[in-house]
């Protein structure tokens, strides 16, 4: 399995909201970066919620809310719920990126740092 890469670019903000686009590399044969969506982080609540974009239209894309759900019934949800979605990975790392910023209360122009340099 290779690794997911996804990254974000701030696109706006506000005393409540952080909105970012979220990028991958991995839906593109030539490894261009491409926007999968909108992330939009919710300060005050503790919360996000992902918008898919076009390059999503028409995968079973796994929202990666779905793993805000306890891991004893996430399982269990996403088979009911989500029943042949794929793409788990890279919402699995949205849900992570999301989590670190809302967590550290820092939410820079880019992250991760690593995916930017040259």
């Amino acid at each position: 399995m290779s690794l997911v890469h996804v990254r974000l670019i701030k696109t706006g903000s506000d005393e409540r909201t952080q909105t970012y686009c979220v990028e991958s590399s991995d839906f593109d044969k030539e490894r261009q970066w491409l926007a999968l969506g909108l992330l939009t982080l919710d300060r005050s609540d503790r919360n996000y919620a992902f918008a898919p974009g076009a390059a999503l239209t028409g995968k079973k894309f796994m929202p990666p809310e779905v793993y805000q759900t306890a891991p004893a019934q996430r399982q269990q949800y996403m088979q009911s719920q989500f029943p042949g979605f794929g793409w788990g990975a890279w919402s699995m790392a949205i849900h992570h990126l999301a989590s670190t910023l809302l967590s550290r209360d820092e939410f820079p122009a880019q992250h991760p740092a690593a995916l930017f340099k040259s």
